[in-house]
């Protein structure tokens, strides 16, 4: 898991990089929406891309899915040179808001399974829009197989579909057929128009 952090904090530029803070908890944060979302993106990709790793290998290997929760605001850090470190502040607080938010619907009657992402912050309406974007990402990302995410992987991190089909063992044309109908060029498209907002 460590891996998964660090390959994402090559990445992404991060206030506070991706890390562990007590037991299976991380945290990380970012200047900027796009960042934050980006960073997002490519670890829930890679956890996606385990998941579908240990379905395919044989017992006992755990199942294991990562939640997000996600706010903005004032951060307080305390004792920054010990590890796990201790954080507090508005935006500590509801980022685990946003997690029950994320774990929530999942054990009721008639919500998706594919909800591991959640936001709340002060403006309701801004978390009520962010939510449901994420509901929608969230979905687009729970339907992909392991080659839709290893091409949006690919795509996000700048390889071309020649490069990618050769990678894959795939034709160019096969790369491009998934990446229209299967969601990848979505999430290409959701952070170009993210990047867009001033």
């Amino acid at each position: 898991l460590r891996q998964q952090f660090e390959w994402v904090n090559e990445r992404v530029a991060a206030a506070q990089p991706l890390r562990f803070t007590v037991g299976d908890e991380f945290q990380a944060a970012y200047s900027d929406v796009v960042s934050a979302f980006r960073a997002v993106l490519l670890l829930r990709l890679k956890f996606r891309a385990m998941k579908s790793a240990i379905d395919q290998a044989p017992a006992p290997m755990s199942k294991q899915q990562v939640r997000i929760g996600l706010s903005y605001g004032e951060i307080s850090v305390f004792q920054e040179d010990r590890e796990p470190y201790g954080q507090s502040g508005e935006a500590w607080w509801n980022a685990r808001k946003a997690i029950e938010h994320a774990e929530g619907p999942r054990s009721q009657h008639n919500e998706p399974l594919s909800s591991l992402t959640g936001v709340h912050g002060p403006d309701v309406r801004l978390t009520a829009m962010t939510n449901a974007f994420w509901l929608a990402i969230d979905q687009v990302l729970f339907r992909m197989d392991r080659t839709d995410v290893e091409i949006t992987l690919a795509m996000l991190t700048g390889r071309k579909q020649v490069e990618i089909a050769v990678m894959l063992g795939l034709s160019q044309p096969v790369i491009s057929r998934r990446a229209k109908r299967n969601g990848v060029f979505t999430v290409l498209k959701v952070l170009e128009e993210l990047a867009g907002i001033p």
